[in-house]
């Protein structure tokens, strides 16, 4: 197991396996020697959704982003994290930017809606 690839593998198999300590494990031998590798982060990224840290998730899915813009999923995947921590300006920021990318419309369109409702119901929850 000498290559990133091979360890990456080793990762998203015990991850799909649900062997969660397996996965982190390998994704951080792969962190220690690469920190910005793009498909670890975003791993890692997945991995703390999969265990309700979205707010922890936020940093590696957009350090993938940042390393792989071309990719629609790192988008909507980030987007989705921030609007689950309810960091709605965070996200609609995103938004726009996924929008000058050249995301599909239909996709963000749906996003924008979650945030904007987030938005309303946060005001409307909001003491006069």
């Amino acid at each position: 197991m000498n290559t990133i690839q091979e360890k990456l593998m080793l990762g998203l198999e015990a991850q799909q396996n649900q062997q969660f300590e397996v996965a982190a494990a390998c994704y951080q031998r792969i962190l220690s020697e690469e920190p910005e590798h793009p498909e670890t982060n975003h791993a890692v990224g997945l991995l703390l959704i999969a265990n309700n840290q979205l707010t922890d998730a936020i940093p590696f899915l957009a350090k993938a982003l940042e390393f792989r813009p071309e990719v629609d999923h790192l988008w909507l995947d980030c987007i989705d994290a921030m609007i689950g921590v309810e960091q709605w300006g965070d996200a609609a920021s995103l938004i726009e930017r996924a929008r000058e990318a050249g995301l599909p419309a239909d996709e963000l369109d749906l996003r924008n809606l979650r945030a904007l409702h987030g938005v309303i119901e946060r005001n409307l929850a909001e003491p006069a």
